[in-house]
C-alpha cells in the first residue's frame, strides 16, 4: 500500500519558533486574597517551631499558614496593630510581631502587647534576637526589650538618637545595624562604631543585611548596590549605583553558590558567585510583581516571596518547568509525546503538532489548515526516522524530512480514529483504534506499507484499545477501555486477562514493564494492578491504595532511579515498590510541589535522552529534571493540641507522669502534624501502650477517644507519618490511672480493723435485739389471740338465732319460695365468712360483697325496718385495694343493732368509702338514737359482744399499722350536732 503524498513540508514547517531564552521562567506558586491570604502586601514572613508560617501584611493583620489554610488575625485578637512590619521567633517559640503601634508577641494561643513607660508606642521597622535580648529597629532609634526583665529600653540612644533602623542581623560576638547613615556594628561590651560611604560603603542607606556565617554578612544599600562585610571589612560584590531605583529590601544566601536579593522595584536578583553574573527574575519571568519586600527562607526547603500588591510566592524551583501558551506552545491540552535525539515531539487540544527543541525552541506545525482543528492521540518515531501521528477521525499522518503523507480507511487502515500506536523491535508499528480493533503497518521500502489487522471482526467490534507493551521475550501486550489486558502471539490472540485473572472492568489506561519484570497497569479509578510477566500462571493484583491522592491513573514513566511515575488528575505520584508490590516510598508532586500542570492526560508522559521526563497535562507540557531536584518531604513535626478527660481539656506534661483517679478514665487526644509541602498526604498512626500495643493503620483521623480505661500504667504514643518510612518520631504522654480504693492494701487492712470493731458492735447490739424480739414475738401473740378472738366474735349468735327463725317462719306460713331464697343468701353469707376468716386480708370488693350479704340478712331478720345505701369513690380500683377481713362487719352490727334496733321510724345506713392519702377512709352513719342513749338504754344484751367485737377490731388495726400517729377508728355522735344517729370512720392503711 503507497501512502499519500500530502505536500511539501517547507511553507509549514516549523514557521513558529519561540527562543531558548523564553523557557528560562522560574516557577513560582501564588497567595493572594483569593487563596486566603487577609491582604495583598506582604511585607515579613517567619516560622513558628512546629513549621507553619507566619505572614505580616499591611491592613490584614497577621496570617498563619500550615499548607492547608491561612488563619487571620488582627486587634481584635490582641494585635497591637494591623500594619506588620517585623515579625521573628525566639527559641521557646514567642512571635515577635513589631507594628506600626508598637510591638507584640503571640505566646501559648494568646497575643499580649508591650508598652513603653512613656505610653508612647513607636512604628517597629526591624526585629532581631541577640544574646537573650530583643533588639527593636524604629525610625527614632534602637531599643531593646529584656526578656526576663520585661522592660523596653532605648539603646544607645546617645548615639542611635533619630536614625532609622531598617535592617538588623545578629552574629555571635556582633549586631549589625543597617541605618540611614550607614553600618553600625555594635559589639558585647556596648561599643558601637559606624562604616559609611567614607569607610567605603556604596551607599550610607543601607536597608538589607543577611548574616550569612559567624564572620561573613552581605550588606545592601539603597542606590548603591551589594557588598560583603567580612572581619570588620567592606568588600565591593555589586555596584548598581548606576542604576536608578535599586533599594534592597531583603537578602538571602541560598547556598554557597548564589545570593539572593529582593529589591522594591526591580524583582529578584540572583548573584552567582563562580562567575560574577546577575540574573534577574521579574514579571516577565515568574514573579506576578517587581515590588520584593522580604525573601524568607524556611525550614522545609522553601523559599517564600512576599510582594507589595501581590501576596506571597513560594518558588518551587527548577525541578519542573511547563510549556503553555505563555511560552510558545499553540494550546495547553498535551495528548502525545514522543522523544526524538533532542527534541520532544507532541500535539497539542485541535492544533496539531509541535516540537520542543533544545536548540531551537518551540516548533509549531500548525498554521496550516492540513492541521486545524486537528486532535492527535499518538506519536510515534519508526527506525528510519518517520514521525507517525495517530489522530480521532483523520486517520494517520507520516512525517519524513519535508514529506508528508497521509493514510486513512480508504487507503486501507481499519479505523481513521486512532488511539494508541508502538513500535516493536522489528520495526512494526501496532496501532489500535477504536472500534476496530488492532492492525499493524510494516515498511517494505521507501513509500510502501504493508498492513495486517487483527481483532476486527471478532467480537470487538466496540472495544477500545488505548496502550501497547513490548516486553523483554518481545511479546505484545495492549489493554483497553473495557478492561481486558490482551497478548498476542505470532497467530494474533493468545490470551485474553480480564476479571477472573484480577483486572478491574475498568479503563485500563497505560502500561510498563519495571525491572522486576512485572507488568504495571494504570486503571482508571482503582489505581495501579500489577502481574509477573515471566510465569505460566497470570494473575493481576492491587498496589497497596492508601498511599495515593488519586485512584484516577492516567499515565506510567520510569526514572533512571527505577522509581515510577504516575499521572493522575491531581498531579504526579513518585513510588518505589519492593518486590512483592507493597509501596516503600511516596512522594507526591502537585500545584503545591511545582508540578502545574495538574491533570495528566491518557499515556502522555516519556522519557528522554538525558533522563528527564515529560508529561503531557491539560495545562501545558511538563518537564521534570533530575538534576534539579528539591527534596520536599522532610518528616512532619508533631503536636498534640490537647488531651481532654471526659470532654473537658486539662494540662498535661509530656515529661512527667500524670496520675488519676479511678474514676477519671474517659481520654481523649488530639494531634496535628504540619509538613507545609505536603499538608494534605500526612496520616497518623497511635497506640496506647498497656492497652493495645500494635500501631494503629495510617489514617488522617486527628481524634481518637479511650473510653472507659481500667486502673493501670499507660503510654499513648502519636506519630505522623508522609509514607511508612517517613516518620516522625513519636511523641509519647504517660500517665496512670489507680486502682479503686478498695482494691488496695491500705483498704484490706482498713476493713479487717472495721470487721473486729463491727463484730464487737455486733455482740453489743444482739442484747438489744433480742430484748427488741421478744416484744415483738409478744406482740405476734397478741395479734394472734385477737385475730382468734375476733374469729369468734365474728358472728353474733343472735344473728343467727334470729335469722334461723325468721326462715323457719316463713316455712311454717308457707312461703316456701321465699324460705328458699333467704336460706341461699344465709348459706352464701356463711360460706364467705368462712373464705374470708382462712385469710389475714382480702380485697376491698370481697369485703364489701360479704358485707353486703350481711347487712340483707339483717333487713330480712328485722322486717326491713331500715334501708343501706354503699357510696364508693369512683377512682378506687375495689380490687387491687387489699385490707384485712372483716374488718367493718363489727361495726355495722353495731350500727344495726345499737343504733337502728329501737326506733319507730325507717331506719338508714350509709357507708362511705374513699381514698386520703395511703389511707383508705371508711364512714358508716346510722339515723339511730345515738351512742349516749343506747348506752343507756341497755337494749340488747349482746352489747358486751358488739363492743368487745370493735374493740378487737380497733386493737387489730392498731398492730397492723406502721403509722402510730393516726387514728384508727373515730366515733362521733351525731346528736351533739343536733341530728340523731352516729357516725364511725374506721382509717385503714394501704
Amino acid at each position: 500500500m503507497i501512502f499519500k503524498m500530502v505536500r511539501s513540508l517547507p511553507i509549514i514547517f516549523f514557521l513558529t519558533c519561540v527562543a531558548v531564552s523564553s523557557w528560562s521562567q522560574y516557577n513560582f506558586i501564588h497567595y493572594s486574597v483569593n487563596e486566603g491570604l487577609p491582604q495583598s502586601q506582604v511585607y515579613c514572613i517567619t516560622e513558628d517551631l512546629l513549621g507553619r508560617l507566619w505572614i505580616g501584611t499591611q491592613g490584614g493583620g497577621l496570617s498563619r499558614y500550615d499548607g492547608k489554610e491561612f488563619i487571620r488575625f488582627n486587634t481584635r485578637n490582641g494585635l497591637p496593630n494591623d500594619y506588620i512590619n517585623a515579625l521573628c521567633t525566639d527559641e521557646h517559640g514567642t512571635i515577635w510581631i513589631g507594628t506600626k503601634k508598637g510591638l507584640g508577641f503571640y505566646r501559648n494561643g494568646e497575643f499580649q502587647r508591650i508598652t513603653t513607660s512613656s505610653g508612647v508606642e513607636p512604628e517597629i521597622i526591624s526585629l532581631v534576637l541577640w544574646d537573650g535580648v530583643l533588639f527593636i529597629g524604629t525610625p527614632y532609634g534602637l531599643l531593646s526589650y529584656d526578656r526576663l526583665n520585661k522592660r523596653l529600653t532605648p539603646k544607645l540612644d546617645q548615639i542611635l538618637i533619630d536614625k532609622t533602623i531598617y535592617a538588623l542581623a545578629a552574629y555571635d560576638n556582633i549586631l549589625l545595624i543597617g541605618t540611614n547613615a550607614g553600618l553600625g556594628i555594635l559589639d558585647r561590651s556596648d561599643s558601637l562604631h559606624f562604616i559609611t560611604s567614607v569607610d567605603g560603603l556604596y551607599a550610607n542607606q543601607v536597608t538589607a543585611i543577611n548574616a550569612f556565617t559567624k564572620e561573613t554578612a552581605y550588606i545592601g544599600t539603597q542606590n548603591g548596590g551589594i557588598q560583603k562585610y567580612s572581619e570588620g571589612k567592606i568588600i565591593d560584590l555589586i555596584n548598581l549605583n548606576e542604576t536608578s531605583a535599586f533599594l534592597p529590601r531583603s537578602l538571602y544566601n541560598k547556598d554557597l553558590n548564589t545570593l539572593w536579593v529582593g529589591t522594591q522595584y526591580q524583582g529578584i536578583g540572583i548573584y552567582n558567585f563562580a562567575d560574577s553574573s546577575w540574573q534577574t527574575i521579574n514579571d516577565q519571568s515568574g514573579l506576578l510583581i517587581n515590588q520584593v519586600r522580604t525573601i524568607y527562607p524556611d525550614s522545609w526547603g522553601n523559599i517564600w516571596i512576599g510582594t507589595s500588591g501581590k501576596g506571597m510566592s513560594k518558588y518551587l524551583g527548577r525541578q519542573f518547568i511547563i510549556y503553555n501558551v505563555t511560552n510558545g506552545l499553540p494550546a495547553n491540552n498535551v495528548y502525545a509525546l514522543e522523544v526524538d535525539d533532542n527534541r520532544i515531539w507532541l500535539s497539542t487540544a485541535d492544533k496539531g503538532i509541535s516540537m520542543v527543541d533544545n536548540i531551537a525552541g518551540i516548533k509549531w506545525l500548525g498554521n496550516d489548515s492540513l492541521f486545524q482543528n486537528v486532535k492527535c492521540n499518538a506519536i510515534v518515531k519508526d527506525q528510519h526516522g518517520l514521525i507517525w501521528v495517530g489522530t480521532d477521525n483523520r486517520g494517520i499522518y507520516v512525517f519524513h524530512q519535508d514529506t508528508l503523507w497521509k493514510h486513512i480507511v480508504e487507503d486501507g487502515i481499519a479505523n481513521n480514529n486512532i488511539k494508541c500506536m508502538q513500535l516493536d523491535s522489528n520495526g512494526t508499528i501496532w496501532v489500535g483504534t477504536a472500534g476496530s480493533g488492532i492492525m499493524t503497518i510494516e515498511k517494505l521500502d521507501t513509500f510502501r506499507f504493508d498492513i495486517i489487522k487483527y481483532l476486527y471482526g471478532q467480537g470487538w467490534k466496540n472495544t477500545v484499545v488505548l496502550d501497547f507493551h513490548v516486553d523483554l521475550r518481545r511479546r505484545i501486550w495492549f489493554c483497553t477501555e473495557d478492561g481486558r489486558i490482551g497478548l498476542i502471539g505470532k497467530d494474533g490472540i493468545s490470551n485474553i486477562f480480564s476479571i477472573k485473572f484480577g483486572v478491574p472492568a475498568i479503563p485500563l489506561r497505560s502500561m510498563i514493564e519495571d525491572d522486576a519484570g512485572r507488568l504495571i497497569v494504570a486503571t482508571g479509578g482503582e489505581g495501579l494492578i500489577f502481574s509477573q510477566l515471566y510465569t505460566d500462571s497470570i494473575q493481576f493484583q492491587h498496589v497497596e491504595q492508601n498511599q495515593f491522592n488519586s485512584l484516577n491513573m492516567y499515565s506510567l514513566i520510569q526514572d533512571d532511579n527505577r522509581r515510577l511515575w504516575v499521572g493522575t488528575e491531581r498531579g504526579v505520584d513518585r513510588i518505589q515498590m519492593d518486590e512483592i508490590g507493597n509501596v516503600i516510598e511516596h512522594e507526591f508532586y502537585g500545584r503545591d510541589q511545582g508540578f502545574l500542570g495538574i491533570e495528566n492526560y491518557q499515556d502522555a508522559a516519556i522519557k528522554d535522552n538525558s533522563g528527564s521526563l515529560w508529561f503531557g497535562t491539560v495545562n501545558g507540557l511538563v518537564k521534570h529534571n533530575p538534576s534539579k531536584f528539591i527534596p520536599q518531604s522532610n518528616p512532619p513535626r508533631l503536636k498534640i493540641q490537647s488531651i481532654n478527660l471526659f470532654n473537658e481539656s486539662i494540662q498535661f506534661d509530656l515529661v512527667a507522669k500524670d496520675t488519676f483517679p479511678f474514676d477519671q478514665n474517659n481520654f481523649s487526644f488530639e494531634f496535628e502534624g504540619i509538613q507545609i509541602n505536603k499538608a494534605n498526604e500526612i496520616r497518623y498512626q497511635w497506640r496506647l501502650k498497656g492497652y493495645n500495643e500494635s500501631w494503629t493503620p495510617p489514617s488522617n483521623t486527628q481524634y481518637v477517644n479511650y473510653p472507659n480505661l481500667p486502673p493501670g500504667n499507660y503510654g499513648f504514643e502519636v506519630k505522623a507519618c508522609l509514607y511508612a518510612n517517613n516518620c516522625s518520631d513519636p511523641i509519647n504522654y504517660r500517665f496512670t490511672i489507680l486502682a479503686p480504693f478498695w482494691t488496695r492494701w491500705w483498704f484490706f487492712t482498713g476493713l479487717g480493723v472495721f470487721g473486729a470493731f463491727l463484730v464487737f458492735l455486733l455482740y453489743r447490739t444482739r442484747l438489744k435485739r433480742l430484748i427488741i424480739k421478744e416484744k415483738q414475738v409478744e406482740m405476734e401473740k397478741k395479734l394472734i389471740k385477737l385475730e382468734q378472738k375476733a374469729l369468734r366474735l365474728q358472728m353474733n349468735p343472735h344473728f343467727l338465732f334470729n335469722a334461723l327463725n325468721s326462715i323457719q317462719g316463713l316455712i311454717s306460713s308457707g312461703e316456701s319460695s321465699e324460705a328458699r331464697k333467704q336460706i341461699s343468701h344465709f348459706a352464701k353469707l356463711m360460706r364467705s365468712i368462712l373464705t374470708n376468716s382462712k385469710v389475714d386480708h382480702v380485697s376491698l370488693h370481697q369485703e364489701l360483697e360479704t358485707l353486703e350479704r350481711y347487712i340483707k340478712m339483717e333487713q330480712f331478720c328485722r322486717g326491713q325496718s331500715f334501708t343501706y345505701t354503699f357510696n364508693i369513690d369512683p377512682e378506687i380500683d375495689t380490687e387491687e385495694i387489699l385490707i384485712p377481713s372483716m374488718v367493718l362487719q363489727p361495726f355495722v352490727e353495731n350500727a344495726i343493732i345499737h343504733g337502728l334496733g329501737n326506733i319507730n321510724y325507717l331506719g338508714q345506713l350509709k357507708i362511705d368509702i374513699g381514698i386520703k392519702g395511703n389511707v383508705l377512709e371508711c364512714i358508716i352513719e346510722d339515723n339511730g338514737v345515738g351512742i349516749e342513749k343506747s348506752k343507756s338504754n341497755k337494749i340488747d344484751r349482746g352489747n358486751n359482744h358488739i363492743s368487745m367485737g370493735m374493740n378487737v377490731t380497733s386493737e387489730r388495726l392498731k398492730l397492723m399499722s406502721k403509722n402510730k400517729k393516726l387514728e384508727r377508728v373515730h366515733i362521733h355522735d351525731l346528736s351533739n350536732q343536733g341530728d340523731s344517729g352516729t357516725r364511725v370512720t374506721v382509717n385503714i392503711p394501704i
